[in-house]
Parts: structure tokens; C-alpha cells; sequence
């Protein structure tokens, strides 16, 4: 049992998820991007294609395990506060060290149609689960919001503050889709994913299996 709008019901919360900033620089380098196609960093007539190659490899490695590699910023917008708990989407790649690195804004819309933040004192944030999550303080609930679509909204921060603390296995799947990229240029970089020869152990291992459902 949950709330939709602010009626009691069984019914999920709609809500979405978007990128609104980073990463600022890729998780494996153009150096190693090259030597993985065998070029040497001397051979430049083909950096772009290949510094393009890495950033299509990255974004579907990152679909493909629902979780981000490097330092970027999301905002989850859903139609009303949950019951309970806000699980938040792209959790930060791989099983040691936190999973969220900070959330900067919890805003609504309350039922007069202003739009208010909530005081930081009045949330706490769990940054150890995976995902991380948003929840009321101690013997607090969410306030109540006015019955449109995208009433909350949550802006936060996830990733990997440098490339070297990303999973070496997620790296050496990028450069593997890189690889099959240069050689298959027909290929997209999903299928190139799914074609690896270590695809589950390489990707089952850091995937993010939590089914985003707010009630």
C-alpha cells in the first residue's frame, strides 16, 4: 500500500530519470582505447572515431548494469512522494565504497502549487545500500504534494570520483567493446555488449538488479 498523488492506493508512482550533467572525462583513456585496436599513440588520423567508439562503449556498458561509472548528476522526478523509502536509479559501479555520493535537492510541489525544498535536516540519506536511497528523518513523513505529474523531484550525485576506481573488469569490457567496434563498424555498441566472451562475468557481477517500483 502506498500513495499516488496523495490518495491511498495500490498503484505505482510514475516516475523517470535523467542525466543532467557529467561525466567529465571517460573512464579509460584514448591511450588505452588505441592499444587495444593495436594503433600506436602516434597514429592520429582515427582519434575522434575511436575517442567516439569509447563514449558509445561506456553509455551501453552503463545501460547495461544500471549503474554509473564516473561523476555525473541525475535528477529522478516522480509524480508524489512514496510511502517509505526513494530508491535512487545509477547507483555508483561496483560492490565497495558508496553507492551515492550526494544528493543536493529534495523539492515538491506542495498542494497550493508552490514549489518548495526540503530542509536536509528533514531526509536522511543512505548512501551504503545499493542503490542508495532518500528517507524521512526520525519520526517524520514526506509532506504532502499537489496531484501533477513530476511533483517531486530529487537531484543527486553519482560515480566514481577517477577511472581507477572503477571496476578493472568494467574497463576491460569497455576497451573488449571498443575492440569489436573498430573491427565491426556496423555494429552497435549494445550488440557489441552482449557479443562479449566474458558478458556475464564481466557484467552480472556489477549489474544493479533493484526493479524501481515506488508506491
Amino acid at each position: 500500500m502506498g500513495y499516488y498523488g496523495n490518495v491511498r492506493t495500490d498503484r505505482l508512482i510514475r516516475w523517470n530519470v535523467q542525466r543532467t550533467d557529467g561525466p567529465a572525462a571517460p573512464a579509460v583513456p584514448l591511450g588505452d582505447l588505441k592499444a587495444q585496436v593495436r594503433l600506436t599513440l602516434a597514429e592520429i588520423a582515427e582519434d575522434d572515431l575511436i575517442e567516439q567508439m569509447g563514449l558509445a562503449a561506456e553509455e551501453a556498458v552503463e545501460a547495461e548494469l544500471g549503474a554509473a561509472l564516473l561523476t555525473q548528476s541525475w535528477k529522478l522526478r516522480l509524480d508524489a512522494f512514496p510511502c517509505w523509502e526513494l530508491r535512487l536509479p545509477r547507483p555508483s559501479v561496483g560492490k565497495t565504497g558508496p553507492s551515492l555520493s550526494s544528493v543536493e535537492q529534495v523539492a515538491y510541489v506542495d498542494p497550493d502549487g508552490v514549489t518548495r525544498v526540503l530542509d536536509p535536516a528533514t531526509y536522511d540519506v543512505d548512501s551504503s545500500s545499493r542503490p542508495g536511497a532518500v528517507r524521512p528523518g526520525y519520526g517524520l513523513v514526506w509532506p504532502t504534494t499537489r496531484d501533477v505529474p513530476n511533483a517531486v523531484t530529487v537531484a543527486y550525485v553519482v560515480g566514481r570520483a577517477t577511472a581507477d576506481e572503477v571496476p578493472a573488469m568494467v574497463r576491460a569490457a569497455i576497451r573488449l567493446v571498443v575492440g569489436d567496434l573498430y573491427e565491426n563498424r556496423e555494429r552497435s555498441a549494445a550488440e557489441a555488449v552482449r557479443a562479449l566472451d566474458m558478458y556475464e562475468r564481466m557484467m552480472g557481477e556489477h549489474r544493479c538488479v533493484y526493479e524501481f517500483n515506488y508506491r
